[in-house]
């Protein structure tokens, strides 16, 4: 039971209830209730909200965080409404050569946040503005697409050079929760065991003082010194980091034990607000990235 406390803003106001926005589900029920009914339950502890909250505020070290409700009952009622739609992921692929049956899969998410709702970030006046995502994630989109196009074409001249077949895909719902990712994973074109690695871009088209982070570096062992080998040519001021865990499409292949990576060119100002716009990308930047994530 979730309280507004009597020293925070909007004291004692039960929540507004809105959409989740996630396919995500805790199995715990929750509520909002007023500060009026907390009290009324802590009564019978002769403990108040107000001497409750002021200690913790305080950071006082002997603050009580947990206790027993003596001769409380509560019985509680919730209702969930799943809202349920369609999304469209879009996938194409180059087949292998000679045989083959590995693949390696290239990808990013190309929904965004339409006219705002519960993922924007914007500012007042800004609600329900168009939120166009130049950076998240139609820069990551169209990295996807030059590289369907430029590997198409070498692969028609060097077909050699093709051990592997190569999908691309562009996810849908991204933004609540990984779900075309996830969907692919879970029903796959081709076995999960044949995917030897999963490549993503989030967010690549505003880079800044030569600056890449590549993430998910710790999923296979042989990343770091193919990356750091391409990089001679390439010139970028790399950040490196290990962990395949992230707020982006890499997990739901991860967690499926395909190694990853997501190149991303850092956070700003303009995330998830109407200022996202394509007059701010970086474009000699992002062809750059894009021919950098060609070669590994």
């Amino acid at each position: 039971l979730v309280v507004t406390g009597p020293n925070s803003p909007n004291a004692g106001e039960v929540l507004a209830l809105t959409n989740d926005g996630t396919s995500a589900g805790s199995g715990i029920l929750a509520a909002s209730i007023s500060g009026k009914l907390a009290d009324t339950l802590l009564a019978p502890s002769g403990k108040s909200l107000q001497e409750l909250q002021t200690a913790l505020d305080d950071e006082n070290p002997h603050a009580e965080r947990g206790f027993a409700l003596p001769k409380v009952k509560v019985k509680l009622a919730c209702g969930v409404e799943h809202l349920k739609d369609k999304g469209r992921d879009v996938v194409g692929y180059l087949p292998p050569v000679n045989g083959s049956d590995e693949y390696v899969l290239v990808g990013a998410h190309f929904d965004h946040l339409g006219r705002g709702g519960n993922g924007s970030l914007g500012h007042s006046g800004e609600e329900k503005e168009i939120h166009p995502g130049a950076d998240d994630n139609a820069s990551g989109t169209a990295w996807v697409m030059e590289l369907a196009a430029s590997l198409a074409q070498e692969r028609a001249e060097h077909p050699e050079k093709f051990k592997r077949g190569v999908i691309f895909a562009c996810w849908s719902g991204e933004e609540i929760g990984l779900i075309g990712s996830a969907a692919f994973a879970e029903h796959p074109p081709v076995p999960l065991k044949n995917i030897v690695a999963y490549v993503n871009a989030d967010m690549v088209g505003r880079m800044r003082d030569n600056k890449l982070t590549v993430q998910g570096v710790g999923s296979s062992h042989v990343w770091r010194k193919m990356i750091e080998k391409r990089n001679v040519a390439a010139g970028f001021d790399l950040a490196l980091q290990d962990d395949p865990y992230l707020p982006t499409d890499v997990t739901s292949l991860y967690v499926k034990n395909v190694p990853v990576l997501n190149f991303f060119t850092g956070a700003h100002e303009d995330y998830h607000r109407p200022t996202d716009t394509a007059d701010k990308l970086n474009y000699e930047g992002l062809e750059r990235i894009t021919k950098f994530a060609q070669q590994i």
